[in-house]
């Protein structure tokens, strides 16, 4: 591992100021790496869903739905975004490696089952529609679980991503994927009323036991014979991992908290119907989640080439998402059909407006990786602060009287606003030509110490 990064830090001082003609570079090849495990991921999920909605009826596609949600989102508070942080330190840290990985570890599975906890109790006095939760002692130990399993689950993948060992998600995810599927195929078969939600758990822990191995007894030893690099001070350390944390906050807040919306404002129906096309959505956001993740951590090892790195990002993003979303809005009536005729009614516009709000989101994300591989997170917390606050507020307000539509035209709203201000720091990271410094982290986005 030393002499890799050695030897890009070597060529990515020789290539300073020449086009480059040879292989991908890592920044590329990584990202497609990421970018192939998220399609292949979504590819066995979108079947996942087509088959749930075929052996369950909408409503139990809807509660378990948003017994997941609510486990995901609990995961995601516990994860503190740590994921985004390891990806970045990570290639920096030398011996300090293994002790930041447990320690994230052991630090948010505990919080994920605090907070499990905590929302099971709250389970036992209210009447919802999460009932079958506390209903049964052995599927809420399962969701407890479930959701520090998912915990590490999610950071496994900010470690491997970390260790520059990109297309081992690849393989991870595949698996994940393939054994998902296949216990929705089995607990259908066995008549198991939970099936969608123990289909989901049961994968997630079965993944964290075997992917920790190699990464333990491998690649964080190898990672640890690197020298440290790291230029934070404590604090600085720790304001670059609290202001990452708020950033996953109010990102995790409108994506986990939107199917838990629909469900207590329209029923379990409509957000059966809502679910299966927000869910693709998120594979949209994932690709370019992957391909920004590449681009923080190869710029991180190598910030003389940021912004060819950022050029090469956003090329590639644009090749890759533009054609995607002209024949997801093209073909969305016949895309949802395969879920069933009803989906295809209620979903089409939502499905649509999704996917045209997925551009300007795009540019975000780069944005966001970018500056984080200069060590500032800023832009991140401000720019999910104003989708968060744009999306989540005009959704309580329309979903009442558009259905969910209302929450299509939310998303395309705030995405071009949240565009519209992180525009400033992503042109002046293009127009960089000098290596990039490492400044303390700044207040907001593209400021200076």
């Amino acid at each position: 591992m030393s002499d890799e990064l050695g030897a890009s830090a070597t060529q990515a001082r020789s290539r300073v100021g020449r086009p480059h003609t040879s292989a991908p570079d890592p920044v590329v090849r990584n990202g497609y790496a990421l970018v192939l495990a998220t399609v292949v991921t979504s590819g066995t999920g979108f079947f996942y869903w087509v088959i749930a909605a075929r052996l369950f009826n909408p409503a139990q596609v809807g509660r378990s739905a948003a017994a997941l949600t609510a486990m995901m989102l609990i995961a995601s508070v516990a994860g503190m975004n740590l994921t985004g942080s390891l990806a970045y330190l990570l290639p920096r840290l030398g011996r300090s490696v293994r002790k930041c990985v447990i320690a994230s570890y052991a630090g948010s599975t505990a919080l994920a089952l605090v907070l499990a906890a905590a929302f099971l109790t709250v389970m036992s006095v209210s009447d919802t529609s999460l009932a079958f939760l506390r209903q049964n002692t052995e599927v809420a130990v399962v969701f407890a679980v479930g959701a520090a399993g998912s915990v590490v689950f999610t950071l496994q993948d900010g470690v491997l991503i970390g260790l520059r060992r990109s297309s081992w998600v690849l393989g991870e995810n595949a698996a994940f994927a393939v054994v998902k599927l296949l216990a929705l195929i089995g607990s259908a078969v066995w008549g198991i009323t939970n099936g969608i939600f123990l289909s989901w758990v049961v994968p997630i822990l079965l993944a964290v036991l075997v992917v920790n191995v190699p990464i333990f007894r491998w690649l964080v030893p190898r990672a640890m014979a690197r020298p440290d690099e790291l230029r934070m001070t404590q604090g600085v350390l720790r304001r670059f991992v609290g202001l990452n944390y708020v950033s996953a906050l109010f990102y995790q807040g409108y994506f986990n908290l939107l199917p838990l919306l629909v469900l207590i404002r329209l029923g379990s129906a409509a957000n059966g119907f809502f679910y299966v096309v927000w869910t693709i959505t998120g594979i949209v956001d994932l690709v370019s989640h992957s391909m920004g993740a590449s681009l923080t951590v190869e710029s991180a090892a190598a910030p003389d080439r940021l912004a060819e790195h950022t050029r090469g990002i956003s090329r590639r993003l644009v090749a890759l998402l533009l054609p995607a979303v002209t024949v997801a809005v093209a073909a969305a009536p016949q895309f949802l059909g395969l879920y069933g005729t009803d989906y295809a009614g209620h979903s089409t516009t939502l499905l649509r407006l999704l996917m045209i709000g997925s551009l300007p989101r795009a540019l975000v994300i780069v944005a966001q990786s970018a500056t984080r591989a200069q060590g500032k997170v800023g832009c991140s917390v401000g720019s999910e602060a104003i989708t968060w606050a744009l999306l989540m507020s005009l959704s309580v307000v329309l979903l009442p009287h558009w259905g969910t539509n209302a929450i299509g035209w939310a998303f395309l709203v705030a995405n071009i606003g949240a565009a519209l201000t992180v525009l400033p720091a992503l042109l002046a990271i293009l127009r960089l030509a000098p290596p990039v410094p490492w400044p303390a982290i700044p207040a907001s986005c593209g400021g200076t110490e």
